[in-house]
């Protein structure tokens, strides 16, 4: 696979619990470079103003957060049918030096598309 193929993160650290709790068709993966053309800002413009981001910033963003290994951990639901993003959420993971140089994990951003509400896809 090459380096542009690549997820966010490995798909091994979405628990298949989570995964059959979804509605058939959809999937809960990490984030991918393609998701730009999948509407992942279209779904992120449900939770506060995006502004206007190229492909390429997305691409640049993308790859930036995907070399900062251990950090950024941005996992979507995509609906298979439609070829859509529908929800995403955000863990980023803060290496801190108080607790014995322990980490803290922040969850942000997490947002729904208006048109899949109900489907509790907000608390997985």
């Amino acid at each position: 696979m090459s380096p542009q193929q690549l997820p966010l993160f490995s798909p091994d650290l979405i628990s298949t619990t989570v995964q059959n709790q979804l509605p058939e068709g959809y999937v809960m993966r990490p984030l991918e470079i393609t998701d730009f053309h999948k509407g992942f800002y279209d779904c992120l413009a449900g939770l506060t103003v995006v502004g206007t981001v190229s492909a390429l910033s997305f691409e640049q963003t993308f790859e930036t957060m995907r070399r900062a290994e251990s950090v950024y951990y941005i996992a979507v639901i995509e609906d298979l049918q439609a070829s859509r993003i529908v929800a995403t959420g955000t863990l980023v993971v803060e290496q801190k030096f108080l607790r014995g140089c322990g980490k803290s994990g922040h969850i942000e951003d997490i947002v729904v598309h208006d048109s899949q509400r109900g489907k509790k896809f907000g608390i997985r």
